[in-house]
């Protein structure tokens, strides 16, 4: 999946909720929110 920078966390979450079901997107929201934390200093969330 390709995320804008200016792009909405929410959104992505409720997304890949949609998608993959409860189950797979915990996985998968912690990998986001570890992605964002990692390029806060460069992209805004």
């Amino acid at each position: 999946m390709v995320y804008q920078k200016n792009g909405d966390l929410n959104d992505v979450i409720k997304i890949m909720i949609r998608r993959a079901g409860p189950t797979k997107t915990q996985r998968r929201v912690n990998q986001v929110i570890d992605y964002s934390q990692k390029t806060a200093s460069q992209n805004r969330f």
